[in-house]
């Protein structure tokens, strides 16, 4: 899959991670945006941070946020 396919997919999620009840779709942005996708197998997209701060961060908060599935 190609670098901006991935960043499509990668978008949607974020928009439907915005739309959850219990998110503040303002705190998306900040962190998510620090995620950059790598590749795609399977309904699986493989991320990565740009530093270790933002990865212990996203395990840590936001980790089940993101594997949640997704339409």
């Amino acid at each position: 899959m190609n670098s901006e396919k991935l960043e499509q997919v990668w978008q949607e999620v974020c928009d439907q991670i915005k739309s959850y009840n219990n998110i503040d779709p303002t705190q998306v942005n900040p962190f998510f945006s620090r995620l950059h996708p790598q590749a795609m197998t399977e309904g699986i997209l493989m991320l990565t941070p740009d530093n270790d701060i933002i990865k212990t961060s996203i395990e840590l908060h936001n980790a089940q946020i993101i594997k949640q599935p997704h339409a």
